[in-house]
């Protein structure tokens, strides 16, 4: 069996959890073409996909990390949340540097400071101290199949077929041989 939409396959992501909501791929990778996916409310991610997490970083991590990703900067002074997808995720956010503002993706941001550091987009920011205190809740991208929520319904009785037609609504399943 594969899980199918409009007669193409889907792209079946998943995530560890999505914390109440999961995000479309092109909030993630916009230059990827994607099939099958939605934004859902997930609902059975519970305590773990609620659980709070927290980085202290300060203005040198995130200088180091722009450096890493090319840019000529030698100071960080600020970090602003500028824009939000629909299921509360950071999509953009900016780096104040004496450079002036760098615009950045929410999961490129992710990706340079490294993915069990920030664990998903879904967070806050604010100053703490001479840097700053990320807080938010889930784990991963957030795209497709929420692992969590998925174990939550297979042991509440749902078979695989509820619960893929949850996390890809719109999706099928077609028997191949």
């Amino acid at each position: 069996e594969v899980l199918s939409r409009g007669g193409h396959l889907v792209s079946a992501w998943y995530h560890s959890a999505c914390a109440g909501q999961t995000e479309v791929p092109d909030n993630v990778w916009p230059e990827r073409t994607s099939n099958g996916n939605a934004s859902v409310k997930c609902g059975f991610c519970g305590q773990v996909g609620r659980k709070l997490w927290t980085a202290n970083i300060s203005p040198d991590e995130l200088l180091e990390a722009l450096k890493s990703n090319g840019e000529k900067v030698t100071q960080v002074t600020g970090l602003h949340i500028r824009e939000r997808s629909l299921s509360g995720r950071v999509s953009l956010l900016d780096l104040v540097t004496d450079q002036g503002a760098i615009r950045l993706r929410g999961n490129r941001f992710r990706e340079l400071l490294g993915w069990n550091r920030v664990r998903s987009t879904r967070f806050e920011s604010k100053v703490e101290g001479n840097g700053f205190e990320i807080s938010g809740r889930g784990a991963g991208h957030g795209v497709g199949m929420c692992q969590w929520g998925a174990r939550t319904m297979a042991a509440s009785d749902h078979d695989y077929q509820d619960i893929l037609g949850h996390y890809y609504p719109g999706a099928g399943l077609t028997r191949i041989y």
